[in-house]
């Protein structure tokens, strides 16, 4: 699922990525979901799944298009908006945890450079479009082959490109 707004610069970056993977990945085992700015509307779409791979944009911080691989209670469960959008991913996650429709759940954000109307990237949060769209990728045959970490993630996590983030709260 990539959360996002694709008229907001950065903050696009998960519907994009979305997009292209569904164009490169043809599974039956495999959905892809731009949320947009769904909100709390996002949560039937969750219902009967056993895994779900959150992009999304992230203000924490960080040095732009830096990527980071979280789980939900990284997120704190609304404590810190992730998104940008009138009810964030934590809250969306929060409800789904309760009413016990939440699948086991990875998050890749990435730092935002800026956020502007327009659907351009930032030069930093480009530059980092291919290797997010690779950990996604990876992360979903890791999905499909029960569990085993691939290479990429590996490689990329000893080059200091993507951070194993545990909380942002």
């Amino acid at each position: 699922m990539g959360i996002g707004n694709l008229l907001l610069g950065d903050d696009g970056i998960g519907p994009r990525v979305v997009q292209n993977l569904s164009q490169r990945i043809c599974r039956s085992d495999v959905d892809f979901l731009d949320g947009g700015t769904g909100g709390l509307y996002l949560l039937g779409y969750l219902e009967g799944y056993s895994h779900l791979l959150v992009i999304d944009a992230l203000d924490a911080g960080l040095r732009p298009g830096t990527i980071c691989r979280l789980s939900p209670e990284g997120i704190g469960y609304g404590n810190i908006k992730l998104s940008f959008h009138q009810t964030g991913l934590g809250d969306l996650l929060a409800l789904a945890k309760l009413t016990g429709l939440l699948p086991q759940t990875v998050i890749f954000g990435i730092q935002i450079e800026r956020l502007d109307w327009g659907m351009n990237l930032s030069p930093s949060v480009a530059a980092q479009l291919p290797l997010l769209e690779g950990l996604v990728l990876q992360e979903i045959e890791d999905i499909c082959n029960g569990g085993k970490q691939g290479d990429l993630y590996r490689k990329e996590k000893a080059e200091g490109m993507v951070r194993r983030c545990t909380s942002l709260v």
